[in-house]
């Protein structure tokens, strides 16, 4: 199984390159947000496949406080919906969420994956 793989890849480009990961890879549109405030990242899965969405993010900076699957409209046994991540941002700073689509039996093998930036700013004082 490629899991050690993928883990280190990711610890490697998230503590040694937080600065230029986005100069290097594709990633989603920044989310910006204050500390204490909620956010979530909303992607197509099709769990009935044995597809999961396979988070990364760092503990110090973003708590993951839910993940739900919402079913879509068509009502069927292996209709797609929406998997919902929502996080608390807990420390100022830059970050990112690594997002990895696949099935975790099968070597590891990644059909999906997405950056997010997260810029996360020091509680407002309004």
């Amino acid at each position: 199984m490629k899991w050690p793989l993928v883990l280190s890849l990711l610890l490697v480009l998230g503590l040694t390159c937080a600065s230029s990961i986005c100069d290097n890879a594709d990633c989603e549109d920044p989310i910006e947000v204050n500390v204490g405030e909620e956010f979530t990242i909303s992607l197509e899965s099709n769990p009935s496949t044995g597809f999961a969405w396979w988070t990364y993010f760092e503990p110090a900076n973003l708590t993951l406080t839910a993940n739900a699957f919402i079913p879509g409209e068509v009502e069927m046994l292996g209709a797609p919906g929406v998997q919902n991540f929502t996080f608390v941002a807990e420390e100022a700073g830059e970050t990112y969420v690594f997002m990895l689509y696949l099935r975790p039996w099968v070597n590891g093998s990644i059909v999906d994956e997405k950056i997010y930036p997260i810029e996360i700013a020091a509680e407002s004082t309004q």
